[in-house]
């Protein structure tokens, strides 16, 4: 099987393709990290935070997919706070690197209302080790005499969120520009190609008790000339420090989280996802843990859960 996975990784090449790599690894641990899903979250809940995250996808295969990633997020005044984010997705002889700092403003609109606007840049490269790749003719010339195929790409991305009492809707343009950027072989043929992205979520925080919370999520990725893709996923949150999750991707693929903080400082949630249907069934388990450090104390500006509760029933407490 490693072999075939080879194969995959070197066929876009042998025949001149173009290479449209998966350009954001997926995850799901945006339902307790949403930094994943739009720097314009840093500093949503007033604290600065580190997160540090793995994902290994086709756990009985060797050279499946591997997926870390920190990122991390920090108030420089009242209103701005800045982020950072580095990837590095992997799969057997194909490797994904990102890397970017990320710009949030946070401008009150009244009475539970704020928006939350972000800018940041990045860049992106993609590399091919083609030592010991499987190919049907080992004398093509784009393998001769190269080791590594490697394209990188700089680009930039936005994201916007309202923010009303509990709950939020909010947009996010990873790559803001389309970019072709060719390999070093210099084959105009073989590029690393970026196209612009749309992701669309929206979330709502029902305070059912004093103990007991419920945020649906709904979230929508679109890539431009290729099929959209949507997650719907349930939190359970207990006393604010405790949770378990449900997710729903439309790709044929189903996640369960469970995670905690286990202590003021120190969180950690694990997830764990299988098909729903379809051919994902073979090859389909997927295991992603994240560790979280609260780096700052955001108590000044925290309310307490029966504030929030009394709020969300009507009250205005602020």
């Amino acid at each position: 099987m490693k072999n075939v996975i080879k194969i995959l990784c070197i066929i876009f090449f042998v025949h001149g393709a173009q290479l449209m790599a998966q350009q954001l690894p997926l995850t799901s641990q945006y339902l307790t990290n949403p930094y994943l899903l739009s720097p314009a979250f840093a500093g949503y809940n007033e604290d600065s935070k580190v997160f540090l995250t793995y994902r290994k996808e086709w756990g009985d295969i060797q050279g499946g997919p591997k997926t870390a990633t920190i990122n991390t997020y920090f108030p420089v005044s009242e209103r701005v706070w800045l982020g950072g984010e580095v990837i590095s997705d992997q799969t057997d002889i194909s490797k994904v690197f990102k890397a970017q700092l990320s710009y949030t403003y946070h401008l009150p609109l009244g009475p539970n209302q704020q928006l939350y606007f972000s800018l940041w840049g990045g860049l992106f490269q993609n590399s091919i080790n083609l030592n010991g790749a499987i190919v049907s003719d080992p004398n093509d010339p784009i393998l001769v005499g190269n080791s590594q195929l490697t394209g990188t790409s700089i680009n930039a991305g936005s994201s916007l969120i309202f923010r009303w009492r509990d709950g939020n809707l909010g947009f996010t343009a990873p790559y803001l520009f389309a970019s072709e950027d060719a390999y070093a072989v210099g084959s105009g043929n073989n590029l690393l190609v970026i196209k612009p992205q749309l992701i669309a979520h929206v979330t709502y925080n029902f305070r059912l008790n004093y103990n007991w919370n419920l945020q649906p999520f709904f979230v929508y990725h679109s890539i431009k000339d290729s099929p959209y893709q949507y997650d719907v996923s349930l939190l359970t949150i207990y006393k604010d420090n405790f949770w378990g999750g449900f997710m729903y991707r439309n790709s044929g693929k189903a996640g369960i989280s469970i995670g905690g903080n286990l202590t003021k400082q120190l969180s950690f949630n694990y997830t764990y996802e299988f098909a729903s249907k379809g051919i994902l069934a073979n090859p389909s388990a997927v295991h992603e843990f994240m560790i979280g450090f609260n780096i700052g104390s955001g108590e000044k500006y925290k309310s307490n859960r029966w504030r929030d509760l009394l709020n969300s029933r009507g009250y205005n407490f602020n």
